[in-house]
């Protein structure tokens, strides 16, 4: 059903990874690019709002399509007086990336989290293809390193692919 709070909830397991995971990469993905940039945006305002708390991150790069928790701090050595630039910070990282035409946007990463957006709206075989381009990231040494959530609308009639990986067909 629509505005039940789906991408907030997913937003909200973004960040929870942002702020305790160090470097952990959680990926946003849509079919379409306003779709992953809305909930990019709910990611970015939530950081935001914690920063007089003590969870607030630094982030460089801090732009709307990439964040990082880094930062970087000048420090003198007190008995050298040599000048250093240290980088700090947990390393977490969140992308927010559109697979309209290219399938294999996320296999580039070994992602952590991954929130597909908008199943529903998505080029028809884009979403398969894309979650199978990324599959082999989300596992390590035979070990699994990483989760997906699928997240939209699909009306009766569709045609969608369950946990087995087999086409059914919505009929509610």
């Amino acid at each position: 059903s629509r505005q039940t709070g789906f991408s907030e909830y997913g937003a909200a397991n973004i960040g929870y990874n942002f702020i305790f995971l160090p470097s952990s990469v959680s990926v946003i993905v849509a079919g379409q690019g306003d779709y992953a940039e809305k909930t990019m945006q709910n990611v970015i305002t939530g950081l935001d709002n914690l920063g007089d708390s003590e969870f607030y991150k630094r982030r460089s790069p801090n732009r709307s399509e990439y964040i990082k928790s880094l930062y970087k701090e000048d420090v003198v050595d007190e008995v050298t007086g040599e000048k250093r630039t240290l980088v700090k910070g947990y390393g977490s990282e969140v992308y927010c990336i559109t697979a309209k035409d290219n399938t294999q946007a996320v296999s580039r990463l070994s992602p952590f989290f991954i929130l597909y957006e908008e199943i529903g709206k998505w080029k028809k075989g884009t979403l398969k293809e894309t979650s199978e381009f990324v599959r082999p990231s989300l596992r390590a040494e035979g070990v699994k390193t990483g989760y997906q959530l699928f997240i939209g609308c699909v009306c009766k009639g569709t045609k969608v692919y369950n946990k087995n990986g087999n086409r059914i067909n919505i009929e509610d």
